[in-house]
């Protein structure tokens, strides 16, 4: 848990007479309220079940689920690894087979990244098989499965954040020196108008919430030129970037993390017990 974050919850756990202990680094944070205790891990807050987290985790699996739902989404297959990949394939499992598969799906120019990836580390634009194959191989050797996906060029990006199909916050992802719109890599969050345009994208983003069943979660969605379109469903919500970045973005952050607490804390009264 970063700095913007953990003052937050202090002002807020000191307002409800909580008690806070950020346990492993900071990365695990224990809350202790009248109503019972409940864990942070990182950015995720116990507000999404189990199967909802980890199918936003799996960038393959979440594409495919939006996809059945149909809504709008780049699509995300898997490689997996040689020992995985004869299980499910047999003699068909090679990286080559498997990637020359999904080139026949999505062309040669392809992103590659870690499936359970975050914050655009590990993103790579290749534009042929050969430079695809070195990467994913590359890739390979140390995890058990790394997701493609067409490459989609230089589009504008949108950040939804949702609670319970409520927009908490709406920002753009602006484009730095490095192609990937993540902030973590350069880009900037700029600020957007109540334009039909973000209200589309408010619309897809609820939409693709309630087709994963998540309560809490920050939607990407890319502007293309046929409409909206996800790229990713992030079960956990960082927004530290942002709050440092656009016009009254600290009290944009407040906002968002006051919400996502007090949902906990309803959550606590109404059960009564830990969670």
């Amino acid at each position: 848990m970063k700095k913007i974050l953990r003052d937050i919850l202090a002002d807020y756990a000191r307002e409800k007479c909580w008690e806070v202990r950020h346990l492993g680094d900071g990365w695990i944070t224990h809350v202790q309220t009248e109503h019972g205790q409940f864990f942070i891990h990182g950015y995720a807050f116990p507000l999404n079940n189990a199967a909802s987290f980890l199918l936003a985790k799996d960038k393959a699996a979440a594409s495919v689920v939006l996809a059945v739902r149909g809504i709008p989404c780049v699509p995300h297959r898997l490689v997996l690894a040689p020992a995985v990949a004869r299980e499910w394939y047999g003699d068909k499992g090679s990286i080559a087979d498997q990637l020359s598969g999904i080139c026949a799906a999505f062309g040669e120019d392809l992103v590659l990244k870690p499936n359970d990836g975050f914050s655009g580390h590990g993103v790579v634009h290749t534009e042929t098989f050969d430079a695809a194959l070195r990467e994913v191989e590359d890739a390979l050797r140390n995890a058990r499965d790394h997701a493609v996906s067409p490459y989609i060029p230089s589009v504008r990006e949108v950040r939804v954040v949702l609670l319970d199909g409520n927009v908490l916050c709406l920002f753009e992802k602006k484009l730095g020196t490095d192609w990937r719109h993540n902030l973590a890599q350069g880009a900037t969050a700029i600020p957007l108008e109540d334009t039909e345009e973000t209200a589309l994208c408010s619309d897809l983003a609820q939409a693709a919430a309630s087709a994963m069943s998540l309560r809490l979660c920050s939607v990407d969605i890319f502007l293309t030129e046929t409409g909206p379109m996800v790229i990713e469903v992030n079960s956990g919500v960082m927004i530290e970037k942002m709050a440092t970045q656009l016009p009254g973005g600290m009290d944009i952050a407040r906002c968002v993390y006051g919400s996502v607490l007090g949902a906990v804390e309803t959550d606590l009264r109404l059960s009564n017990r830990s969670i």
